[in-house]
């Protein structure tokens, strides 16, 4: 057993003090994954063009099969010389991420049956 679930049936945590009621045991069953987010709060100006469901569009204004894009790699709040606001990147990016991994989900779960 590592520290880490022996820290989750003693309430300490040594190594970072988080509040024992913030520990939860993780199980034996998985499969876990992990992933590397970073934000910024400006947005960007072009990028890929989306539908709403957030599928890559080709130059004929179709999705492309399986692609999407969220995030700053889609956005396009910033148009000619404006600027909306500071922190409009932040939010389009949470955003586009959950309804664009609702949607890429959904479409891979359709076709798994």
């Amino acid at each position: 057993m590592d520290g880490s679930e022996e820290e989750t049936k003693t309430g300490v945590d040594t190594e970072f003090g988080k509040a024992a009621e913030y520990l939860e045991p993780m199980g034996e069953e998985g499969p876990y994954y992990a992933i590397i987010a970073e934000i910024n709060n400006l947005g960007f100006v072009g990028g890929l063009l989306v539908n709403t469901k957030f599928q890559i569009l080709n130059d004929k204004r179709t999705p492309v099969q399986g692609l999407f894009a969220v995030g700053l790699e889609s956005e396009g709040v910033l148009f000619n010389d404006t600027y909306v606001g500071n922190g409009v990147g932040i939010g389009y990016s949470f955003t586009s991420g959950r309804l664009g991994g609702e949607n890429a989900a959904s479409i891979a779960l359709e076709k798994s049956k």
